[in-house]
């Protein structure tokens, strides 16, 4: 099972942040354990991510990921639920959060044991009405 862990919650101004340590992913091209820390700053639309069940989410398998689509995985989850949550409460158009910042930082599970490199990965969406 993934030890992943929200380590902490917090509001700064209108956004939320979340910051969250030892997600293990499986290399496909190399097949090592790799660690992930990233941190989740965003400002929520009509639903708010529920950070209990996205930890729960990443802990419940070990995925063959790459490293760097770590934080594309937990942006479409994050939007997936949000959109969720929102259908039939008539706020579906701005149940997904305005702006998200994902920061993930990975590299070997197992130090001195795989692949010696890691790397940090940035990710920004931002929700905007379309243009004229």
């Amino acid at each position: 099972m993934n030890m992943v862990k929200l380590v902490e919650e917090k509001p700064v101004g209108k956004r939320i942040h979340l910051k969250f340590e030892d997600l293990i992913s499986i290399c496909p091209f190399m097949g090592d354990e790799d660690r992930t820390d990233f941190e989740l700053s965003y400002t929520p639309g009509q639903v708010r991510i529920d950070a209990k069940k996205l930890e729960a989410r990443l802990a419940s398998e070990k995925r063959n990921i790459p490293m760097e689509m770590i934080p594309v995985e937990i942006l479409n989850y994050c939007i997936q639920y949000c959109l969720h949550k929102g259908q039939g409460t008539g706020m579906l158009k701005d149940a997904a959060p305005e702006e998200v910042e994902i920061i993930s930082t990975s590299g070997s599970a197992t130090p001195g044991k795989g692949k010696e490199w890691g790397m940090k990965v940035s990710l920004k969406f931002k929700r905007e009405p379309p243009g004229p």
